[in-house]
């Protein structure tokens, strides 16, 4: 079980993003350090299925955030930017994030990365002028 307090973080720092005292974009660097680097992220609304790995730990470490009855938008923006995370930690795979019809990273990857491009833009421009 040496996975369980990387799950209770993951789902703390989700919480703190859904009540608004961070950003997505702090969110995911802050479940960024708290798996100690992210590899992978699945995200698919449809499902509901939210998660975000860390395959080389020895326990893999991996973390379900809660998404029934959550802001759709806010867990999206959340996934792409996870997903970015993974790609800059170096993963070859960093995994699916479905958003909507057109913007996927698995078949729609155009539109997905304009969805990542503007969220970045959104969230950066929002901590420079903070």
């Amino acid at each position: 079980m040496a996975n369980k307090p990387r799950q209770d973080r993951v789902r703390e720092i989700a919480k703190q993003m859904e009540r608004g005292k961070i950003n997505p974009l702090e969110a995911s660097a802050f479940i960024d350090a708290a798996l100690e680097g992210i590899t992978k992220t699945v995200w698919n609304p449809g499902y509901g299925k939210f998660k975000v790995y860390n395959e080389h730990l020895r326990d893999e470490a991996s973390a379900g955030i809660p998404t029934e009855g959550r802001d759709a938008k806010l867990l999206a923006e959340l996934a792409a930017l996870c997903y970015f995370r993974a790609q800059q930690n170096g993963s070859r795979t960093p995994g699916e994030v479905h958003v909507a019809h057109g913007v996927s990273s698995k078949h729609y990857k155009p539109g997905f990365d304009v969805f990542l491009a503007q969220t970045l833009a959104k969230y950066q421009a929002a901590q420079r002028s903070a």
